[in-house]
């Protein structure tokens, strides 16, 4: 549980709990998440893919909840999402493959 004064100057963090809760508790095949989104600071002039929207969600959380007081609020992005991702590009008509590895 996060600090509600947390929550107040992060409305990121407000709307994750809200879609959340709105998930939880909806009946409905489908829930919408524009609020939510609203608060990604996203750029609509940028094109991302999922790797690249989940990195940007992923530091936006943990920026976020730094300013906890709450200890395993503070450090519980490192602690389920901390590992390595690994890019594989393959090269079919050149029969070649490129890896790439970032630890996060």
């Amino acid at each position: 549980s996060v600090e509600r004064d947390v929550l107040q100057q992060h409305p990121v963090l407000d709307q994750l709990a809200r879609l959340f809760v709105q998930l939880h508790i909806s009946k409905m095949a489908f829930i919408d998440s524009s609020p939510f989104v609203k608060t990604l600071e996203l750029d609509n002039g940028v094109q991302q893919d999922s790797h690249e929207f989940l990195t940007l969600l992923l530091s936006l959380l943990e920026r976020c909840l730094s300013h906890s007081k709450v200890p395993k609020a503070t450090t519980i992005v490192q602690d389920l999402f901390r590992g390595s991702v690994s890019h594989v590009t393959t090269y079919e008509s050149l029969n070649l493959s490129n890896l790439f590895t970032n630890q996060q």
